[in-house]
């Protein structure tokens, strides 16, 4: 999953994140949420992007179920 944003003024963007389910992890130049997901169950997290002065953010629920292998 990748987080996207843009400043119209060409400023950095990066990207952070609250509460990312057990496993997950998000890279703060590219925004990608990368892992793998370890533990079942509901989680809620908090996505930010900033380009330093400025800073917006957006919730996020994850629903992450146990998979039955083939």
């Amino acid at each position: 999953l990748r987080v996207q944003a843009s400043d119209p003024s060409q400023h950095p963007v990066t990207f952070s994140a609250d509460n990312l389910p057990k496993g997950l992890a998000i890279h703060p130049v590219t925004g990608m949420i990368y892992g793998r997901l370890t533990t079942p169950g509901p989680a809620s997290s908090t996505l930010r992007a900033s380009n330093g002065p400025a800073t917006g953010s957006v919730p996020l629920q994850w629903t992450v179920t146990d998979a039955t292998s083939p």
